[in-house]
């Protein structure tokens, strides 16, 4: 973050390294409504150096590389084909197939990248080099335990054009192939995301090799994995071998998707450990007695494909707060929390009675 960052302004000029692990990160305020940070921010901060090893850089990320109103690429952008094709993975891996064996010639370079990741955490990423249906290069870069699949696999882009920048060899397009369509998307933007320093690097090696050769035409293509595609295969044999290094490759440091992915675990995590320990009496208690699973960051897929209107009834229901009684009564001395399916004995008009035993809707069931 630069100096001048308003944020940056109001940072203690030594975070993260001087604040203490050991200060919990949310005490219940004093008797004197005295809280333990002085601003948000500060707690904000606090909570995030928990998750930052003493003496590892974080991930930089700049709002203004450029202009807004600039393309990405200019007068470059004819020669530069980006492409993730909407066809189910099987029918695309036959597409490819084909498309790979009209390459097999002497004017096109085809490069092959894959990011892995182990499951200690090492991440590596790897890329091969075919030219005339013959492979002429591997290369490996170990990317140590502070990274995820997706920076491996924008590593991977660019040490792919970075290796065709060197080559020798004769050519009039470079294909580069790779199997994460967030990796292809992002790989030329300047706007701040994750992986933003990659792509900037992306985009600068781009611009070398276009201006370099005005005949010269650049493909970024998707691919899709696990399909039996030799090539994509063979990257990500690469690329477990270099996430065993011991060491990493290249200067290491925490990257803004690792560092993500970390925070929202331990959220999750605490989620868990707060659901479970719940009392039957306290909040929630109509969802989770019909709800037996942990919570999660994502729901169920099947919601998505409930309109609007049905998914708001769903969710009505799951919560017990919605259009019936049981809870209008509530919010209205005046109105009955009881049901007018029945006339003597009415029950409670709950999401329970509407759903199993309600008359009224009866022939809904």
């Amino acid at each position: 973050m630069l100096s001048d960052h308003p944020i940056r302004q109001r940072t203690p000029s030594s975070f993260p390294s001087t604040l203490s692990s050991s200060i919990p990160l949310d005490r219940p305020c004093s008797s004197s409504s005295e809280t333990e940070f002085p601003t948000q921010l500060i707690r904000v901060l606090n909570t995030l150096s928990s998750f930052l090893p003493v003496g590892q850089d974080v991930e930089q990320c700049y709002p203004n590389l450029q202009p807004p109103w600039d393309t990405n690429l200019p007068d470059t952008t004819s020669r530069l084909d980006i492409t993730i094709s909407q066809e189910d993975k099987d029918t695309a891996a036959k597409s490819h197939i084909t498309l790979l064996n009209s390459l097999n010639n002497s004017e096109n370079l085809v490069l092959y990248t894959d990011g892995s990741e182990l499951q200690n955490g090492e991440v590596g990423a790897g890329v091969l080099m075919m030219h005339s249906g013959g492979i002429v290069g591997r290369w490996r870069v170990g990317l140590g335990c502070g990274m995820k699949v997706y920076d491996g696999e924008l590593v991977g882009i660019a040490r792919a054009l970075t290796e065709a920048s060197r080559s020798s060899l004769s050519f009039k397009h470079i294909w580069v192939f790779t199997d994460n369509q967030a990796a292809i998307s992002n790989s030329h933007r300047l706007s701040p995301h994750p992986g933003q320093q990659i792509s900037q690097q992306i985009q600068q090696l781009t611009k070398d090799l276009l201006s370099s050769d005005l005949d010269l035409q650049l493909h970024l293509h998707w691919v899709p994995s696990h399909t039996g595609i030799q090539g994509n295969d063979d990257a990500d044999r690469l690329a477990k071998q270099a996430a065993e290094y011991p060491q990493p490759d290249i200067d290491s440091y925490l990257s803004l998707t690792k560092l993500k992915t970390q925070i929202k675990q331990s959220a999750l995590k605490a989620w868990h450990q707060y659901w479970t320990q719940l009392q039957p009496a306290k909040q929630g208690r109509h969802y989770r007695s019909i709800h037996f699973h942990l919570p999660s960051l994502h729901p169920p897929l099947h919601f998505f494909q409930l309109h609007r209107p049905q998914l708001a009834t769903v969710t009505q229901l799951r919560l017990g707060h919605g259009y019936f009684n049981s809870y209008l009564s509530r919010l209205d001395e005046n109105v009955s929390d009881r049901c007018s399916c029945t006339k003597s004995t009415p029950p409670p008009q709950t999401p329970e009675h509407l759903i199993l035993y309600c008359s009224i809707y009866q022939q809904h069931r």
